[in-house]
């Protein structure tokens, strides 16, 4: 595939399988500018790709733990929700912002600035519009107000 084209690079930034991820490393390592930058785009938008790379061993698999959260989102009122959120963890961020809608959109009186909380996260976080169900409510409080 030819990087140097804008399209190319695209289509290349989907590419999240461990075959993929080893071709344009393979292919950065080598010179090749356009992979590099591809992988950099990668990087930023999913970030750290090398758990792709790792060979799993499932003989010992288990379940795996389920973190403890020591958020209480009625804590966390609209005006701290931006500040709150950079310091969660991004495997946490999507549970915790859909528990934070749910919660300070019942109220009439938080509904407005929670919902500009919402647009200011949003807006800095693009990618977590690509999670349903935060997509999902964030329509939902468009269309009621």
């Amino acid at each position: 595939m030819d990087l140097s084209n804008p399209v190319a690079q695209a289509i290349a930034q989907t590419a999240i399988d461990k075959e993929s991820i080893k071709v344009l490393k393979g292919r950065a390592q080598k010179g090749d500018e356009y992979a590099h930058k591809v992988l950099s785009e990668m990087k930023n938008y999913f970030g750290i790709l090398s758990h792709l790379e790792r060979e799993d061993d499932f003989s010992t698999y288990s379940k795996p733990l389920i973190k403890e959260t020591f958020y209480k989102v009625e804590n966390i009122p609209p005006s701290e929700l931006a500040n709150y959120f950079e310091s969660i963890d991004n495997l946490e961020r999507e549970r915790f912002l859909i528990e934070w809608i749910k919660y300070w959109l019942k109220p009439i009186q938080t509904r407005e600035k929670a919902f500009e909380a919402i647009k200011s996260v949003l807006h800095k976080y693009p990618h977590m519009l690509r999670y349903y169900e935060i997509l999902d409510f964030y329509n939902t409080i468009c269309t009621r107000i």
